[in-house]
């Protein structure tokens, strides 16, 4: 399944080797300051799109970003809420506005919170 994510003409297909690291939509929070936040799109299925969203933070879109350096952790200075696992609509996520950044890969480790996900036949987050 293509997901129509800007900034690239063709997106990752659901294969574990093959996802988008995607600029992530705005986000207000830390008081009130606009600030991107990398996403990776771990896998896509015919329901929706699993992502993984870290810490770091950018006030203006990095030119690129160093895997190495992306963390999941609590909110500290310079870092939001980074979650290991977010299951969305296609919708849901195609309307957070997402933008193709670069390619990357994905790890077994990244692949945890969505396995878990899977063997408890979880939902998704439909806005």
């Amino acid at each position: 399944m293509d997901i129509p994510v800007r900034g690239v003409g063709k997106t990752p297909d659901s294969a574990p080797d093959s996802p988008a690291l995607v600029r992530a939509w705005l986000d207000l929070r830390n008081k009130g300051a606009e600030y991107y936040q990398a996403a990776k799109i771990l896998m896509v299925d015919d329901h929706g799109v699993h992502i993984r969203l870290y810490s770091n933070c950018w006030p203006s879109p990095p030119e690129r970003i160093d895997v190495s350096t992306l963390i999941l952790d609590s909110e500290g200075p310079g870092q939001a809420l980074g979650i290991g696992h977010l299951p969305f609509t296609t919708k849901a996520f195609l309307a957070q506005g997402p933008v193709a950044f670069q390619q990357s890969t994905v790890t077994e480790e990244e692949l945890d919170g969505y396995q878990i996900w899977q063997q408890d036949q979880g939902g998704y987050f439909a806005s």
